[in-house]
């Protein structure tokens, strides 16, 4: 197999990022948007040891579960990856990927439930990303092509409708006044990203910065004020040279403190620096199932607790809830949260890295409710739990242990060390995200006897 080589191909499998696999002459092919089933005409792009990457060049013989992606962007600007797959498909791919993933990453053969569906297929996220970068038509906003750092401009997204007249009234004032965006190679430019996030009739828009002076940031702040009658604006500076979108800093432009938002009956408020789920009714499914394995006399850890959402409705049932959260902003939105659901007598948050807290609090808290069932609730970033966490979880020897993963891999990973003293009860996963490889799972465990 050599590079351009062009090869018919049956397709066999998905990959980790639901792109199709064939194999042929002892090497793994990964081709995206290819479906199993598929013969396919492919371009060889590159040869590695054992395995190759290609693109589709004609698809020969049609899987009966493709279709027409209904977002003219789709394979170019890199937000999705299944918009060609049917939403039946698409479940079924994500339930045998959770499955494969256990067994090949962590040694666990274990029968991984049904998908929850999202209610949508499209319009589901109530929060966006997007980078600024330039093109031909001027100042862009839009997604990452895949694995690439090449914006693709976008003028909407179809999992976020609300998004279209965002993207027109910033990138019109951007353009209006000729403003740099900011470039990784000589860093110069001053426009980085925009983040947004909807919760009922409010918005909470977040522009990305370099620096707190902005040219013409009035004229953006009226345009925005009369886009949304409800409306939160603030800056992020972010000076530093990093991957990382927002920086540590904000400075409200105008509107509320915080973007309020309710889940299962817990009314909540959202700084531009706090991490919530990203589809509201999946969100309170997942929550839900959760929140179902805590009992009355529980003491609850809600490691990676981010906003306190999940601490504060796991508090309305269990004896005493402790969250640890990294970001300062986050734990004060935590506690707020709280106090204003009436369970701050509940619930002690923790301003800390989980790797470095979760020991000593672990210790802690055995000896403080020596004789009370503890449950721990993980709810990590894609890159999982440091070994430090795991290490902790295991010595503090809780009943019970909630992983709730966005990451399959990792998953497996971490579930390999916990199930060497732990037990699986379920492995259930959510599709938070639609049209995308990703997916989230719960995973419950118990203690050996």
């Amino acid at each position: 197999m050599i590079k351009n080589e062009v090869l018919q191909l049956n397709i066999e499998s998905y990959g980790a990022f639901g792109e199709g696999v064939a194999h042929v002459d002892g090497y793994a092919v990964f081709i995206p948007y290819a479906l199993v089933g598929e013969r396919v005409e492919a371009l060889i792009l590159s040869v590695k040891k054992g395995y190759a990457y290609a693109k589709v060049l004609n698809v020969i013989e049609r899987s009966k579960d493709r279709r027409s992606a209904p977002c003219e962007y789709f394979t170019r600007c890199g937000g999705c990856d299944l918009q060609h797959l049917n939403y039946s498909a698409q479940l079924k791919l994500k339930k045998d990927s959770v499955q494969k993933t256990l067994h090949n990453v962590g040694g666990i053969d274990f029968e991984v439930d049904e998908v929850y569906p999202s209610i949508k297929e499209f319009d589901t996220r109530n929060k966006l990303t997007l980078p600024f970068s330039m093109d031909k038509s001027g100042v862009v906003l839009g997604f990452y092509s895949e694995r690439s750092h090449r914006v693709v401009g976008i003028p909407e997204c179809a999992l976020s409708a609300w998004s279209k007249k965002l993207i027109k009234c910033v990138t019109d004032w951007a353009n209006k006044y000729s403003l740099s965006v900011y470039d990784e190679r000589n860093k110069k430019g001053i426009l980085r990203a925009l983040t947004a996030r909807v919760a009922g009739d409010k918005t909470m828009v977040t522009l990305v910065v370099v620096r707190e002076s902005v040219p013409h940031l009035d004229k953006l702040s009226e345009d925005l004020s009369k886009l949304y009658e409800n409306g939160i604006f603030y800056l992020n500076i972010n000076e530093e040279d990093t991957n990382v979108v927002l920086g540590n800093r904000c400075v409200k432009i105008f509107g509320e403190d915080k973007l309020v938002s309710r889940a299962l009956g817990v009314r909540y408020e959202l700084s531009p620096l706090s991490f919530a789920q990203v589809n509201d009714y999946v969100r309170d499914a997942l929550y839900s199932k959760v929140v179902s394995e805590i009992k009355e006399d529980d003491i609850v850890i809600d490691a990676y607790s981010g906003a306190g959402l999940m601490s504060v409705l796991c508090a309305k049932v269990a004896k005493k809830v402790y969250g640890v959260e990294i970001i300062p902003d986050a734990v004060y939105d935590a506690d707020d949260t709280a106090r204003k659901n009436g369970v701050q007598d509940k619930v002690v948050n923790q301003v800390g890295d989980c790797a470095r807290v979760l020991p000593e609090l672990c210790k802690k808290l055995r000896l403080e409710y020596a004789r009370e069932r503890f449950t721990i609730i993980l709810d990590p970033p894609r890159k999982g739990c440091d070994e430090r966490v795991l290490e902790a979880v295991l010595e503090c020897k809780p009943d019970k242990i909630i992983y709730v993963s966005c990451n399959p891999a990792t998953l497996a990973r971490d579930l390999k060390t916990l199930t060497t003293k732990y037990s699986i009860n379920y492995v259930k996963p959510f599709d938070m995200f639609p049209q995308t490889k990703h997916v989230e799972t719960i995973v419950c465990l118990t203690r050996n006897k």
